[in-house]
């Protein structure tokens, strides 16, 4: 290993660009905290964080997350080695803002890798846009030496020994009792995000921040002071921003669709009768106008407060959802609609299970969305009930859509073998006749 140059430097290491063999170019990250923290730090104790920042992220999925390479945590002066980045996503919204465009794939990169990691019981702690890094042609996220599982019960790192964050990316309530800290802070941190990427000025920070236009609400609730009042979790954030910044243009819903998307603001007064009408005009609708402002309000709470009034009502309202998801999207809006088409899989009966497995597989497919691709195993998989798997094995047939399914498997470098067997079964011999020519 040949160090070409260093790329970066911070308080507690540096980063290298390093030639690894004959030709292949990587990073170095090595702990070498500067003489200010070596003189009034515990150093043992910083070191074990460091060592535990390259346990974690060389867990993680390369999906979501950079990949550790190499490393060697014994020596004095521990390091490891990940893949080189094109750029940071810093670098990214100075482009962004000189251009005045938006990187709609990237925010949901980085919404989807967070999404992963708080599913794992973790919180990042530390996000900013000099952690996101952009490999192989997918924003992922870095540095992990604050992340912590939520309830904090395997390390004993604090806010003393360890530091708490980066003071302009950093919720309030991180800096007063860090060990505690919940996945609200990262939610908080996209906020902030967010404010660089849509305003650009300085921000003092632990405060609440806006903009204007409808993204200031979004940057708003992100960055409330009191965390209860954020988005909840990374698909409602999802789900509103993308809303937003996905909207197809000149919409003209009609006065009865506009109705029925403010009614979906308050359910708390409807009943079967309710519903009753609600099914009957989103099954019959025809307007695309009408549908996507309907549709984009039924969002994954919204789905099971229906589901809870009746049953046999929501079961309509899921299928016309289902139809619906088939069309033609933004690319990012897919992740936000494959998250309700998940709830529509997990609530349904048998009809809307299938309808929600086929719509998934094509909406990834049409889409050549990876993300969707990802749920779409993950809900398939050897843990699906044998009746369910079945159903979906034959409207797959039915509907000749053996290589939508196969394509979400290869796109993303699965094998088919990781779908439940009744499905496998199925795309194999799909696979085997169209080689023979059947």
């Amino acid at each position: 290993m040949k160090v070409l140059n260093e790329i970066s430097r911070g308080g507690f290491g540096r980063v290298e660009r390093v030639k690894l063999g004959e030709a292949t170019i990587a990073a170095r990250k090595v702990f070498d905290p500067v003489p200010d923290i070596l003189a009034a730090a515990d150093i043992p104790k910083l070191k074990k964080r460091f060592q535990r920042e390259v346990q974690v992220q060389s867990l993680l999925s390369s999906d979501y997350f950079m990949k550790v390479l190499d490393f060697d945590l014994e020596t004095e002066t521990p390091w490891f080695i990940m893949p080189l980045a094109d750029r940071n996503f810093w670098q990214e919204i100075q482009e962004a803002r000189s251009g005045e465009t938006i990187p709609l794939s990237a925010l949901s990169d980085i919404l989807n890798a967070l999404e992963e990691l708080h599913f794992l019981g973790y919180v990042h702690r530390d996000l900013k846009p000099q952690n996101i890094l952009f490999h192989q042609q997918r924003w992922k996220i870095s540095d992990f030496g604050l992340v912590l599982p939520v309830t904090n019960a395997t390390t004993k790192l604090t806010s003393v020994d360890s530091s708490w964050g980066t003071a302009h990316y950093c919720a309030p309530e991180q800096v007063k009792d860090f060990r505690n800290a919940t996945p609200s802070v990262d939610i908080y941190a996209f906020g902030c995000i967010l404010h660089d990427l849509f305003v650009g000025s300085p921000r003092v920070p632990y405060q609440r921040y806006t903009s204007h236009g409808p993204i200031g609400m979004i940057i708003e609730k992100c960055t409330e002071f009191d965390p209860k009042k954020r988005f909840k979790n990374i698909s409602a954030l999802r789900g509103a921003l993308l809303k937003i910044l996905s909207e197809p243009q000149n919409l003209t819903p009609s006065p009865s669709a506009t109705e029925w998307v403010e009614k979906l603001q308050d359910l708390s007064d409807w009943n079967s009768e309710v519903l009753e009408s609600f099914a009957r005009f989103i099954k019959t609708t025809q307007d695309e106008s009408d549908l996507w402002v309907v549709c984009q309000a039924i969002d994954e709470d919204v789905l099971k407060k229906l589901n809870s009034i009746d049953e046999e009502l929501w079961q309509v309202i899921a299928i016309a959802y289902c139809d619906w998801a088939t069309g033609s999207f933004g690319f990012d809006y897919c992740d936000v609609i494959i998250g309700r088409l998940e709830v529509i899989f997990k609530l349904g009966n048998l009809d809307s299970k299938s309808s929600a497995a086929l719509a998934s597989a094509i909406l990834g497919w049409s889409h050549n969305r990876w993300f969707v691709m990802e749920q779409v195993m993950r809900i398939l998989n050897s843990n699906l009930n044998d009746l369910t798997a079945q159903r979906i094995a034959i409207e797959i047939q039915v509907e000749g859509l053996q290589d939508k399914f196969i394509a979400c498997a290869k796109v993303i470098n699965r094998s088919i073998d990781n779908y439940h067997p009744q499905i496998a079964e199925v795309l194999i011999e799909y696979e085997r006749d169209r080689r023979s020519g059947c």
